[in-house]
């Protein structure tokens, strides 16, 4: 066995705090980096827009959100669905500008998962206070079926919502031969 005297422990002690504390101040710094970065990162990201929109922009955005959330397949009819309220008030902001849609022409659809049925009243007002769209112009709220499998937010759960425009086959096909063009491009 060997014998460690008060110094060498004491200086053993001293060694451990010196690392510990090297440990602590070495994730601090990455810490500190790491926001530093972030912070660069949102400048570059406002830089990269510039100061104003243009309803260019705004017409790409909204092809690029059509093709992943649009309806492109089915009966014709024009169709954004989504639970993000930023890309519901995007979308509405990009019909209004961009196709230049009325908002009477637009029908709301709201669908939450029937475990919410007790919270239907609130997340109706929710969708109508985020799009601005008169309670008169959303049908009837459609309650989905759950699974059991599928996990939820359940603080922050507002199911999804429909956008529709009526008699909008002309502007799908609009939107969809866009797309088209686009990836065309893209491939010259």
């Amino acid at each position: 066995m060997v014998n460690i005297t008060k110094k060498q422990s004491s200086l053993s002690s001293q060694k451990i705090r010196a690392i510990n504390l090297a440990c602590l101040k070495s994730a601090e710094n990455r810490s500190q980096k790491r926001l530093s970065d972030l912070a660069k990162s949102k400048i570059a990201g406002k830089i990269d827009i510039g100061k104003k929109v243009s309803n260019r922009d705004l017409l790409f955005l909204g092809l690029g959100l059509y093709w992943g959330e649009g309806y492109k397949n089915g009966n014709g009819e024009f169709g954004f669905t989504n639970s993000d309220p930023e890309m519901i008030k995007v979308y509405l902001k990009i019909l209004r500008d961009v196709y230049n849609i009325k908002d009477e022409q637009l029908v709301l659809k709201i669908n939450i998962n029937q475990l919410f049925k007790e919270n239907q009243s609130d997340i109706e007002k929710y969708w109508q206070s985020v799009t601005k769209i008169s309670k008169t112009q959303f049908t009837k709220t459609t309650l989905i079926q759950s699974k059991l499998n599928k996990k939820y937010n359940v603080d922050g759960y507002k199911g999804t919502v429909r956008i529709k425009v009526r008699k909008g086959e002309y502007l799908k096909t609009r939107i969809l031969e866009s797309i088209k063009e686009t990836i065309v491009i893209e491939r010259v």
